[in-house]
C-alpha cells in the first residue's frame, strides 16, 4: 500500500506582505448624471439627440428634453443637488444649475442623504495583496477575494471541486493570527460563529483540497472589512424602503463607487425589484 503524504500547511504570511492596500483610479466627473427615467427622455447635445438612461452622463450645455408623458430625476456634480423634471418641457445644464428653456420650472429634491455624492466613474477599491494562483487554482473561484466589504461576510465560499471533495480552510488577520483552521466537505465555511473577525479587520484565507479530482489544488484570497464608523456612516446614507427609486441608484452607485461590490449588489436588486424597466438599460 502506498501511505497518503500529510498536506503541507498552507502559508497565509506572503497574502499579508503588502497589506491590503486601497488602489483608487479616479476618472473625471460629468456635470451631472441621471438617476431616473420613465417615458420619453432625450438629450440634445454634440452627438445630436439620443435617448437618456439610468446613470448617464451629462455635460454642461446638454439639453433635457421630455415628451408629455416624461419624467426624470438628475444630480448636479459638485452641489449634490437633485431636480425632477415633468414633461413635456426642455431644460438646459449650466455651470450653475438647469435653466428652463420650456415647460414648468425643475422641482427641487430634498436629498434624503445629503452627503452622499457619487464618485467618480471607474473609482474602485480592491485588495492589495492577492496571491499568487495559477490557472487550475483561479478555478476554485474563492469568494469574497480582493474585496472590500461593508460588514464581516457569513460565509466563505468557493466552487465546488467535484465528487468526493474535501477541503482544509484557514483564514488569518493582517496580524498573522489563525482565525480559522478547519476540514469541510462541502464549497462553504460559515464564519458567524468566529468572533474575531471585526469591523476595520483585514484578513487572508485560504482553501486546498483534500480529496476527490483535484486532491492538491490550493487557491489563496484576501479581503477587508470598514470600520465601525464607516459602517454606521452608511447605514445612515441607505434609502428607506419608501423613498424614491432615484435615491437607491445613486446609493448603489455610490456604493460601487467606494468599492464595496457585494453592499452595491443588494441595493440594484432593490432597484430592479423596483424598476425592472430600468437596470437592463443601463447595467
Amino acid at each position: 500500500m502506498t501511505s497518503m503524504s500529510r498536506p503541507r500547511p498552507l502559508d497565509l504570511r506572503h497574502l499579508m506582505a503588502g497589506g491590503l492596500a486601497a488602489l483608487l483610479a479616479t476618472a473625471a466627473l460629468a456635470d451631472g448624471r441621471v438617476l431616473d427615467v420613465n417615458g420619453p427622455v432625450t438629450r440634445q447635445g454634440s452627438r445630436g439627440a439620443e435617448p437618456l438612461h439610468m446613470l448617464d452622463r451629462l455635460q454642461t450645455q446638454d439639453i433635457v428634453v421630455t415628451g408629455p408623458q416624461g419624467t426624470a430625476t438628475l444630480i448636479i456634480d459638485g452641489s449634490g443637488a437633485q431636480f425632477a423634471l415633468q414633461g413635456p418641457g426642455r431644460w438646459q445644464l449650466t455651470a450653475t444649475g438647469l435653466q428652463t428653456l420650456e415647460g414648468s420650472a425643475p422641482r427641487a429634491l430634498g436629498v434624503a442623504a445629503p452627503n452622499l455624492r457619487p464618485l467618480p466613474a471607474g473609482t474602485r477599491a480592491m485588495a492589495g495583496a492577492t496571491a499568487m494562483r495559477n490557472g487550475e487554482a483561479a478555478n476554485l473561484a474563492l469568494q469574497p477575494d480582493a474585496a472590500r466589504l461593508l460588514a464581516v461576510p457569513a460565509a466563505l465560499q468557493w466552487r465546488d471541486a467535484g465528487t468526493g471533495a474535501r477541503y482544509k480552510v484557514q483564514l488569518a488577520t493582517a496580524a498573522g493570527d489563525q482565525v480559522l483552521d478547519t476540514t469541510v466537505d462541502a464549497p462553504r465555511a460559515a464564519l458567524s460563529a468566529l468572533p474575531l473577525l471585526v469591523p476595520g479587520g483585514s484578513y487572508a484565507w485560504a482553501v486546498e483540497v483534500l480529496s476527490g479530482p483535484r486532491r492538491g489544488t490550493r487557491a489563496h484570497a484576501a479581503f477587508s472589512v470598514a470600520d465601525a464608523a464607516t459602517q454606521q456612516q452608511w447605514a445612515a446614507l441607505k434609502p428607506g424602503a419608501d423613498d424614491p427609486v432615484s435615491q437607491w441608484v445613486l446609493y448603489a452607485h455610490a456604493l460601487e463607487g467606494a468599492g464595496f461590490a457585494d453592499a452595491a449588489a443588494q441595493a440594484w436588486a432593490t432597484v430592479q425589484a423596483r424598476r425592472p424597466d430600468l437596470l437592463p438599460a443601463a447595467r
